[in-house]
């Protein structure tokens, strides 16, 4: 159960990471992107 919870609260991490990233690149993208 411990190793779940462990995996499970990575992941949800790696996820927002990436989702942060992600919108930090389409920002990137958006201002100096001409």
């Amino acid at each position: 159960g411990v190793v779940r919870v462990t995996s499970a609260g990575r992941r949800t991490t790696q996820g927002q990471i990436y989702i942060l990233k992600k919108a930090v690149r389409v920002r990137e993208r958006e201002d100096g992107g001409g």
